[in-house]
Order: C-alpha cells, then structure tokens, then sequence
C-alpha cells in the first residue's frame, strides 16, 4: 500500500499580501494552506499545537531566507519540511 503524506504550503511571510493560494498549492500539490507569520513561529516553542508531524509542509515567503530558517527549526523538531527556494518571488512569472 502507498501511503502519501498530506502536503501543506505554510506561508511564514511578514505580511499577509495577496497572492494565488490555489495556483501555489497546485504547483506542490498541497492539500492545505497555513499561515504563521515567521516571528510568531520563531518565537513558538508549541509548534506541536499548531503544526502535525504526519504532514509535509512546503514553506513558502518572500525570497526564500525566512522560509529556510523556518524549515531548519522544523526540520530539527521532527516535522517534514521543504524551502521553496526563491519564494514568492521566483514563483512571479508563473502565479497570476
């Protein structure tokens, strides 16, 4: 049997601007959007109440650095995480 895990876009950007959720989800086949801004998931020591471990999470903001750095924290407590490297940025050309 083939079990997928659920995939999930987290948005950590600073601001909530608008953008095509869907087209993005689409692109990475996520299931499901979030958004943490990245200084109150930096600063969340129960990213456990928030976040589950079953899922993988495709983290996504401007340019890509405050979703690396969010997706090492992730990655050192056990969740399945992925940078979009570039962010919203490199995604410009192909999101309307």
């Amino acid at each position: 049997m083939d079990i997928t895990n659920s995939r999930v876009l987290l948005g950590v950007r600073m601001d909530k601007t608008d953008f095509n959720v869907q087209q993005v989800m689409d692109i990475f086949c996520c299931d499901e959007y979030i958004y943490i801004p990245f200084d109150e998931l930096v600063d969340n020591q129960n990213l456990e109440c928030y976040l589950d471990k079953t899922k993988d999470y495709y983290v996504i903001c401007n340019s890509g650095n405050k979703s690396k750095y969010v997706v090492d924290i992730l990655n050192s407590l056990g969740f399945r995480a992925f940078n979009i490297e570039g962010g919203f940025k490199a995604l410009e050309s192909i999101v309307v």
